[in-house]
C-alpha cells in the first residue's frame, strides 16, 4: 500500500483521490475476472463485473454494494465541472454509506476515521506533515480509509484464488456445440 498512499501526496484535489482509487479498484476487479472468468475482465462498466463476481460467490453482496458507491461517487467527481469535494452535500451521504457498509462487511472500523488514517499514514512510513490539508477532512479521511480497505480486500481475494489448470476462454462459454 506504500505506493498506493504515497502516489496521493502530489495530489491536492478530492477529485483526484476519488479518480485514481475508484481506478485502482476497478484494476483489481480485473484482476480477479482474468483468473475467474477469462475474457469477462472488459466486461461493459464496473458494476457489471461487480455483479459478475457477486453472481460467481467470489464477492458478498454487502462489499459489492460498496464497490457499487465507489463508482457513484467517481462519477460524481468526473461528471462535475465546478469545484467538488467528499463533503458535498449531494456526495457526503455516499461517503457515510461506503464508511458504513464496510462493518457490514465484517470490516472492524470500531476505531475512529482519524485514528485508521493517522495509522495507515504511519505505517506508510510518511510523516503526517506531509499529508496535504485538504486531507484532513473528515469525509475525505472516511473515504480514502474505505478506498485502502476495498483494494485490501480484492487483493486478498486475489491472492487466495486457487489457480486454474485449464481456464476456460470467454469465448467458448458462447459457442453453442
Amino acid at each position: 500500500m506504500l505506493g498506493f498512499v504515497a502516489s496521493f501526496l502530489p495530489e491536492q484535489s478530492s477529485r483526484s483521490l476519488v479518480i485514481i482509487g475508484a481506478a485502482r479498484i476497478e484494476e483489481k476487479t480485473k484482476d480477479i475476472l482474468a483468473v475467474v472468468a477469462p475474457g469477462f475482465q472488459e466486461l461493459g462498466s464496473h458494476s457489471r463485473r461487480v455483479e459478475l463476481l457477486v453472481a460467481l460467490g467470489i464477492v458478498q453482496s454487502e462489499m459489492a454494494l460498496c464497490l457499487k458507491r465507489v463508482s457513484e461517487i467517481r462519477n460524481y467527481f468526473a461528471h462535475t465541472s465546478g469545484l467538488a469535494s467528499l463533503s458535498d452535500a449531494a456526495i457526503s451521504d455516499k461517503v457515510q454509506l461506503l464508511f458504513g457498509g464496510m462493518e457490514k462487511c465484517n470490516v472492524n472500523l470500531a476505531v475512529s476515521s482519524d485514528s485508521l488514517f493517522n495509522g495507515i499514514i504511519a505505517k506508510n512510513g510518511l510523516p503526517l506533515q506531509s499529508v496535504p490539508m485538504t486531507w484532513q477532512n473528515p469525509d475525505t479521511k472516511k473515504y480514502m480509509v474505505s478506498i485502502i480497505m476495498l483494494i485490501s480486500y480484492l487483493v486478498v481475494v486475489r491472492n487466495n484464488m486457487p489457480p486454474r489448470h485449464t481456464p476456460v476462454p470467454a469465448s467458448d462459454w458462447f459457442d453453442a456445440k
